[in-house]
């Protein structure tokens, strides 16, 4: 046992650097509630601060805007959707250019338009966006998509001889986020390019999605070139 005495007169709590241990959360499933999702986000953002790399911890992105979240607000068995943020919260903390934009989305992946279920359990998946400032002198930004079932898909489009373009290979959640980006009266943004990566498998988008993210605080990975890293660029 250590035999140091902190009654020691001469000694200076200022000189004792704190570390803070926070407890890990439940392990998150595809059911695992939106207040357990904002548990891990803030404890990632605690656990593994960043200083090139910002993720969005109030809330899982879901919606484009706060018309499209008030379609559900009317719904008391969707509650658990209520407290999702859209594109601009998302948007809104001012950072410096070399910083990393990371937030959390989810995407519904059937339309409740002329298919209501009475419990509202309509599939969801989860996946990642990042915005990065080009590199190499180059004006604007890039938009980097993290989707656990994205090798699935390219090889889906490589069989039937499909561009891997923005039309072919986003889901209509990621889609609807490039073009909030660049429109001139919302994000207004230059998305200069587009690269997407991912997994081969679908099951388990949400404990994936967010182990990724905690990959990318440890380990600044966003920083590096995205083609070395695996990541396929998406033709517009």
């Amino acid at each position: 046992m250590s035999s140091m005495c902190f009654s020691t007169p001469s000694y200076s709590y200022a000189n004792l650097d704190l570390f803070i241990v926070f407890p890990t959360p439940a392990p998150l499933h595809q059911t695992s509630l939106e207040v357990e999702v904002q548990t891990w986000l803030s404890y990632l953002h605690q656990t593994y601060p960043n200083p090139s790399h910002q993720l969005y911890t109030r809330a899982t992105v879901m919606y484009r805007d706060s018309a499209h979240r008030n379609n559900w607000l009317p719904y008391e068995e969707c509650a658990n959707l209520h407290t999702g943020a859209i594109i601009s919260e998302w948007l809104h903390l001012r950072l410096e250019p070399s910083i990393i934009r990371l937030g959390l989305f989810m995407s519904l992946q059937k339309t409740w338009v002329g298919n209501l279920r009475v419990n509202h359990d309509y599939p969801q998946h989860f996946w990642v966006a990042a915005l990065r400032q080009a590199p190499d002198g180059v004006r604007g930004k890039e938009l980097i998509i993290w989707d656990n079932g994205w090798e699935v898909k390219k090889e889906e489009l490589i069989q039937k001889k499909k561009k891997l373009s923005i039309n072919y290979g986003m889901i209509g959640g990621q889609r609807e986020l490039y073009k909030y980006l660049k429109s001139p009266s919302k994000g207004k943004l230059n998305i200069c390019k587009i690269w997407i990566a991912g997994t081969g498998t679908k099951d388990n988008c949400l404990a994936d999605s967010v182990a990724w993210i905690q990959n990318i605080l440890q380990t600044g990975g966003l920083d590096g070139d995205l083609a070395a890293m695996g990541f396929d660029n998406l033709c517009k």
